[in-house]
């Protein structure tokens, strides 16, 4: 685990894709207590993250990043992760899935 400075859950997202806007959508509709914060993988804020998490080009990566207390996941970890968060029978379905190869 890595020391980051800031919230628990950040979901960086990448500011022209039409599919991570969508998922910042669903994520901010389906977070009621505001646990996930948000920013987009272009800005200041989201260097630290990718850093830690080894990614050097923040404009191939065509993924959100989700970063849940120092650890940074991303591509369908990282969604899988966020579901859990979100909890209710999405993050229930999602805890199954850890489960499949």
């Amino acid at each position: 685990m890595v020391a980051l400075p800031g919230p628990n859950h950040i979901l960086l997202y990448d500011g022209i894709c039409n599919l991570c806007a969508e998922t910042v959508k669903f994520t901010v509709a389906n977070d009621p207590d505001k646990k996930i914060s948000f920013a987009s993988l272009q800005s200041k804020f989201a260097k630290p993250y990718l850093k830690a998490g080894n990614i050097s080009d923040a404009q191939k990566l065509r993924s959100v990043v989700f970063v849940e207390d120092g650890n940074v996941y991303t591509h369908s970890t990282a969604i899988l992760r966020l579901a859990v968060t979100l909890g209710g029978l999405l993050g229930m379905l999602a805890s199954i899935a850890f489960l499949v190869p």
